[in-house]
């Protein structure tokens, strides 16, 4: 099994400094260039700190990705919750589009990131600590099923809003990371509002 979890933890300013410095440098390289271009020697002069003092505190790139994708991916859950608080006093499809929506910005923002994070870096997709800060979004299809009630149309709603919680993680995604072409973003997230509200309610909004 491969080493990829931190050395240590930062404790001191100074420490924890660099750890910033190193994730967010490896993070500038990923959006840049890609997972395959990622180094611990690309990423220590990105950071600006010395190859000794990336080593003190990770084994190798993997950990490296492994930390940048927790904290960002945590970021992402942050936005859910706080959505979901949002859209608390909302009708059920404009609380759905506000939190689909809000999420594609979120992960549009920092599209390139992502990109290389969750399509190309793809050892994190199975990493448990990858799976914890994704549960939240892997969860919109439930919670939106739930927040319907005695509204909803589902024959199964626990598996059936499982089913759309990961049907919309994996199309937002792709929604996030669309060139510009013929379907545009505004368009397709319309439409996947509505199909939303109508897997969920039987009908259209």
């Amino acid at each position: 099994m491969p080493d990829w979890q931190p050395r240590r933890l930062p404790r001191q300013a100074r420490s924890r400094a660099s750890v910033d410095a190193i994730l967010e440098g490896a993070a500038r390289i990923l959006e840049r260039d890609g997972y395959e271009a990622l180094t611990t020697n690309r990423i220590a002069t990105e950071a600006g700190v010395g190859i000794g003092t990336l080593y003190d505190f990770f084994p190798n790139r993997e950990a490296i990705v492994l930390a940048l994708a927790a904290r960002r991916l945590e970021r992402l859950a942050d936005e859910v919750q706080e959505g979901l608080a949002e859209a608390g006093g909302l009708a059920p499809a404009e609380a759905l589009e506000l939190l689909l929506r809000r999420i594609t910005r979120a992960v549009a923002a920092d599209r390139a990131l992502y990109r290389a994070l969750l399509g190309e870096a793809r050892f994190l997709r199975e990493r448990p600590e990858t799976r914890r800060a994704l549960g939240a979004f892997f969860e919109l299809g439930q919670l939106a099923s739930e927040r319907a009630g005695d509204r909803v149309a589902l024959p199964d709603p626990h598996a059936d809003g499982w089913l759309i919680g990961r049907m919309l993680a994996h199309v937002v995604l792709e929604l996030a990371w669309l060139e510009k072409g013929r379907l545009s973003r505004e368009r397709l997230t319309r439409e996947l509002v509505r199909l939303t509200f109508r897997m969920i309610h039987g009908r259209d909004p």
